[in-house]
């Protein structure tokens, strides 16, 4: 007993170069993804296949047969990475659903302390459940999950969800789901409030829409060149060099990236910090229907997404019509229909929402 205390109290008090997690120690989550499915079975099964192809290849006797064996060799060698990565991440989720109970004491257990933050807790959660999938043989590497943001998604999957939709068995286990979703939840509510008095960050002089004609000048100076410049080049090669199905293809690929550039890449704020951070400055400035206000939101949530340096000029808002737009479609309907989707905060925003729609609405 006296061990274990001491061991949750050392895993909570661990500094950040102590929190061992892939994020860290991986280029990318595609590095990491592909290094995961080599120590799997999903490679040697990819190897059988290409061996058997290989026989078939050999022993073909007409050239048709040839060329239906090639084009399905280049095909199964685009495939392959993308079965090995989907594999590897279902072996992932099963393996969490499995021990949703070791999730949720593993969360209970950070997210007591006080002085534990959303951000950095989800990180210290994803590296000891790392440790124990890996000490007890249920993983083949130490790196199960790659971040923070996943071990939350998963908290979320197979903890807050069924809690919340009163899916989980009676007893010991539903008693540990309520009690690591009630912490959770009170720190998200601690948050909120942090948020909604914190006025550190002072709303940007001006918003994109001040300064371009409409969205699609603006999405298109922040787009990224790289796409745009392949579908000019393969455009201008059909047009001087293909045929007229060529030409064709690549104008309906011309037409796409202006489709998506004018409708696409709507902002998401994606993290849980971020959308508790717009509802709480919803919240402070109390917008109801005045468009006016709801530009001063959108100044204040721009000058705050500005201070992430992953965040991208279209990953803000336009105006106060481009805020208001995403609070009714990503985070009012919370609260008046079935959540679907659990990879973004969506359950634990709903006692926020209705607090905003109470007070700022």
């Amino acid at each position: 007993m006296g061990t274990e205390l001491t061991q949750k109290i050392d895993d909570r008090d661990c500094e950040d170069a102590s929190v061992d997690i892939p994020k860290k120690n991986f280029r990318s989550r595609f590095t990491w993804a592909l290094y995961e499915a080599t120590r799997s079975y999903e490679p040697l099964m990819i190897v059988g296949w290409f061996g058997s192809l290989l026989f078939c290849f050999r022993n073909a006797v007409s050239a048709s047969h040839h060329i239906c064996i090639v084009g399905i060799v280049v095909v199964s060698i685009i495939w392959a990475p993308v079965i090995c990565l989907i594999c590897r991440k279902k072996r992932a989720e099963n393996l969490v659903s499995r021990n949703n109970m070791a999730l949720a004491e593993a969360t209970k257990d950070f997210f007591s302390s006080e002085q534990e933050t959303l951000a950095f807790g989800w990180d210290k959660v994803a590296s000891q459940l790392n440790r124990k999938y890996y000490t007890e043989g249920d993983w083949k590497t130490p790196h199960c999950i790659f971040d923070g943001a996943e071990c939350e998604s998963y908290f979320r999957r197979y903890v807050l969800k069924p809690t919340h939709e009163e899916e989980t068995q009676e007893g010991c286990e539903k008693s540990c789901l309520h009690a690591a979703v009630s912490i959770y939840q009170q720190k998200v509510l601690d948050q909120f409030n942090r948020d909604k008095e914190d006025t550190s960050v002072l709303a940007e002089d001006n918003l994109p829409a001040d300064s371009h004609r409409n969205k699609f000048t603006w999405r298109w100076k922040n787009f990224s060149i790289l796409p745009i410049g392949v579908c000019v080049l393969q455009f201008s090669y059909a047009l001087f060099f293909g045929t007229w199905t060529l030409r064709l293809i690549y104008m309906m690929d011309v037409i796409l990236m202006l489709a998506v550039i004018s409708t696409g890449y709507s902002l998401r704020l994606s993290t849980t910090e971020n959308r508790i951070r717009l509802l709480a400055t919803i919240a402070n400035v109390a917008p109801g229907e005045d468009t006016n206000r709801w530009d001063v939101v959108a100044k204040r949530i721009n000058a705050y997404m500005n201070e992430d340096s992953n965040v991208t000029g279209v990953q803000r808002f336009f105006d106060g019509k481009d805020c208001l737009r995403f609070f009714e479609k990503e985070l009012k309907p919370l609260i008046s229909k079935k959540i679907k989707e659990d990879g973004v905060a969506t359950y634990e925003l709903v006692p926020l929402v209705s607090e905003v729609m109470g007070g700022a609405m």
